[in-house]
């Protein structure tokens, strides 16, 4: 598959090391099948709303982290 950062464009592909605490938990852990998920899509035209979006938003996320907990009620 090619990665494309613009038209016209390939994205080299360098191998990354990423921190569990840089993973969503859900990623990890194992789901019931079938498997059914919602993708929402949002366009925020203010940046500083758009920060406190995800600002508010993170403490209901769970790092990868602390996959070997069970999940919270209502996590992400």
């Amino acid at each position: 598959m090619q990665l494309v950062d613009r038209p016209g464009g390939e994205l080299p592909r360098v191998r990354v090391t990423v921190e569990l605490d840089d993973i969503q938990a859900t990623v990890l852990r194992s789901r019931p099948e079938p498997n059914h998920g919602t993708h929402v899509m949002l366009h925020v035209e203010d940046a500083q709303a758009g920060r406190e979006f995800v600002r508010r938003l993170t403490p209901y996320v769970d790092s990868a982290a602390d996959c070997g907990r069970p999940a919270r009620p209502g996590s992400l």
